[in-house]
């Protein structure tokens, strides 16, 4: 279904989209049959200890792994577990991977652990005089050490160590708030010699 046959914005719609979005895909193309570079890139993979095997390294995987690093474009697609073997492969030999680490269990079908029911934070009172609902609020500025409530309430946090710090920024607009612009210094002066 093309974005002409679909009908305009609205719950019709998005009803409309999520139908397609659920609908079972296309079946796909029968895959051609593996490269007989594949094969043997396959082969060496499937040795026991492969990763580590030096022998294993020198007959192909130092290439195809500088390819993959170097950004090159593979001609045929490999299945992501291969390419997970030659990076680790690789990763062993410029010590981004320890030596004899283990990677972690698939954790695909794993649902993170219940996180206990944490109480609202509590606000100093001078936080507490706007209403959430209130419609008016005043911009203020982002600093840094801020952060923005949804009820527009900020609040600032200082790290226990030293001044609070200070953006370039926010230096720079002190430094020029301090000076006397141009046409104000030019008005004293004639200020002065009225007087």
């Amino acid at each position: 279904m093309s974005s002409a046959e679909l009908p305009p914005p609205g719950p019709s719609h998005f009803y409309a989209r999520r139908a397609l979005w659920l609908a079972l895909p296309p079946e796909p193309p029968t895959p051609p049959s593996p490269s007989p570079s594949r094969v043997k890139l396959e082969a060496l993979l499937s040795r026991e200890g492969a990763a580590e095997s030096e022998e294993v390294w020198r007959a192909g995987l130092s290439n195809v792994w500088k390819g993959l690093i170097g950004g090159n474009q593979l001609r045929k697609r490999l299945p992501l577990a291969i390419v997970l073997k030659i990076l680790q492969a690789g990763w062993l030999r410029d010590g981004t991977w320890p030596h004899g680490a283990v990677a972690p269990p698939d954790d695909m079908g794993m649902m993170p652990p219940d996180l206990p029911n944490l109480p609202p934070p509590v606000l100093p009172p001078h936080l507490h005089q706007h209403h959430p609902h209130h419609q008016h609020h005043q911009h203020q500025p982002h600093h840094p050490h801020q952060h923005i409530y949804p009820q527009h309430q900020t609040v600032t946090y200082h790290t226990g160590v030293g001044p609070p710090l200070m953006d370039e920024d926010d230096s720079m607009e002190d430094a020029e708030d301090q000076q006397p612009r141009q046409g104000e210094a030019e008005q004293s002066d004639g200020r002065h010699e009225g007087g």
